[in-house]
């Protein structure tokens, strides 16, 4: 099984997928034509690297899990299950964790390797971590957050940095746009590009409308009906009743939604979509311009009171108090 290089593919619609792809599946598929290598090597309680070469676990190296680093742009990988099972690095793009059991053989070319419990936490620099593997609950926190970059969402969690492990998942972000995740102690995160966490997620537009995004349903957006307008004909949608992003979590999807077509989003699920606007529904026949959420300073001019006396003359405005976005 080959690995392609770190860029991956955005995808033109949220894709229902069951069963998930295995963390071998997931490094397969997250990673498209050459990119940039990330070559920083962490900060380690004790600098004992192993050198390149071929090394076969239960032979000439002990079994746990170890982190690699490319030592140049032209660092290579290849990882086998002393089975059938294989995983080719042409360009390793930065450090990746690797598990590795009785039998496993792992060989790299150009790169050095650690004991993974030797590497001290990996942190942001300036709010963004770098095109790399990282630990959650020890080089990023645990917990429900946004994720994003510049350019929008690219990477993939895994359950396990064992990639020959069939009962391990790996979910793959390749977005044009921010992402909710629930991240959860002991997974493995690999990021494609710098990317943030606690991204703001993007408000309405001008006319009240959203573009295709990620969004949760109470604290982005409003509960209740909205329009669905195709921007692109390869188009979808899916509606989440939690972040474990499994059979289970799925409440609605669709692809190739036809324009016109309403949906109902409930408070705390989350909706997420591709080639998609959504509008704030309007009833038929009436006019009221669709709702967002925040709500536009109201400006109150009082009429001038008029008395036998000298008229005073009085004007108040009153700022309105922006709802949360």
């Amino acid at each position: 099984m080959r690995a392609p290089s770190p860029r991956p593919k955005r995808r033109p619609s949220p894709r229902r997928k069951s069963p998930l792809p295995t963390p071998s599946e997931g490094l397969q598929t997250s990673q498209e034509n050459p990119g940039q290598v990330n070559t920083t090597t962490p900060s380690v309680r004790k600098p004992e690297w192993k050198k390149d070469g071929k090394y076969t676990c239960g032979k000439n190296l002990a079994a746990g899990e170890y982190y690699v680093v490319p030592n140049s742009k032209k660092c290579s990988l290849m990882l086998t299950d002393g089975k059938d099972g294989e995983l080719e690095f042409d360009i390793l793009p930065c450090g990746l964790f690797v598990t590795m059991k009785a039998g496993y053989t792992l060989e790299v070319k150009n790169g050095k390797f650690i004991l993974a419990s030797e590497v001290n936490k990996m942190g942001a620099t300036n709010g963004k971590y770098k095109l790399g593997s990282y630990r959650v609950g020890v080089d990023i926190p645990a917990g429900i957050t946004t994720l994003g970059s510049s350019e929008g969402s690219f990477f993939t969690v895994f359950s396990s940095s064992d990639y020959f492990d069939e009962d391990a998942t790996a979910i793959m972000f390749a977005e044009d746009y921010p992402v909710y995740y629930n991240l959860e102690k002991g997974q493995r995160v690999l990021f494609m590009e710098d990317t943030s966490l606690g991204v703001k997620i993007p408000g309405a537009n001008s006319d009240g409308s959203y573009n295709s995004g990620m969004y949760k349903v109470g604290k982005d957006i409003k509960p209740g009906k909205y329009t669905l307008v195709p921007t692109d004909s390869e188009n979808g949608y899916m509606v989440y009743y939690d972040l474990r992003y499994i059979e289970l979590s799925i409440k609605d999807y669709k692809e190739n939604v036809k324009a016109g077509t309403v949906i109902t989003l409930t408070d705390g699920t989350y909706f997420r979509s591709s080639g998609l606007k959504l509008v704030p529904y309007v009833e038929p026949g009436t006019t009221a311009a669709p709702e967002t959420t925040t709500e536009a300073s109201e400006t109150t001019t009082e009429a001038p009171e008029t008395t036998t006396k000298t008229p005073d003359t009085t004007t108040t405005t009153a700022q309105g108090t922006p709802s949360e976005s």
